[in-house]
């Protein structure tokens, strides 16, 4: 069984429906394109979510499929 964590809780709170799909991984390959391929999904259908903190826009918050690459320039 899946370890839950703080988003399965608040999801399971609010009665939201979910599906947990594991996959092995290691501190050296915590990348999404990984994930990609230890879930035999195509990267296109793997999202990352990436928290950055401007000195001058404050808290950016960017969701992105596992093949793009965040763009600070460009965001803020």
């Amino acid at each position: 069984m899946a370890h839950k964590t703080n988003a399965c809780r608040m999801l399971d709170q609010k009665k939201i429906p979910y599906e947990l799909h594991e996959y092995h991984f290691d501190e050296q390959h915590l990348d999404a394109a990984h994930v990609a391929k230890e879930t035999g999904k195509n990267p296109a259908q793997i999202f990352k979510t990436l928290v950055a903190i401007g000195d001058k826009t404050g808290h950016l918050v960017a969701l992105l499929s596992a093949e793009d690459t965040l763009d600070l320039k460009k965001a803020c």
